[in-house]
């Protein structure tokens, strides 16, 4: 590999711990060397990442045309904007129900702690206002 190509992967990868996720312009950089005719093995010596991280850009590339990162998967979240935003608006009321009562409103779906949550951050975002 000459000396340019390698000092230009050094700045590219020069932030990146290992194991971190690649940034859009490495998955760039990855993608068009392997496209110009380069093994995949040769591109994850290249950019100092596995050639199972290569495979999925390229994959991702091919299918996707993107390089963007794929969202995170979690656990969904119980309550909706618009019924955070409704809590956030009864909870700071003249006469604000009890937490019991909003979580009886909301048919029990969610805890009392959850609700609290959710007032004191709404709370935190009007003071921040």
């Amino acid at each position: 590999m000459d000396a340019e190509l390698k000092a230009f992967n050094a700045l590219l990868s020069a932030d990146r711990k290992s194991n971190d996720e690649l940034t859009e312009l490495q998955r760039v950089a990855i993608t068009a060397f392997v496209l110009a005719g380069r093994s995949y093995r040769e591109a994850a010596r290249a950019f100092g990442c596995s050639p199972g991280a290569v495979q999925t850009t390229v994959r991702r590339f091919r299918t996707a045309r993107s390089f963007a990162s794929t969202p995170r998967k979690g656990r969904p979240e119980k309550l909706s904007e618009e019924e955070k935003q409704a809590v956030a608006r009864s909870a700071v009321a003249k006469n604000p129900p009890t937490y019991r009562e909003l979580s009886g409103q909301l048919e029990g779906r969610v805890s009392l702690q959850t609700l609290k949550r959710v007032v004191k951050k709404a709370r935190l975002a009007k003071e921040g206002e």
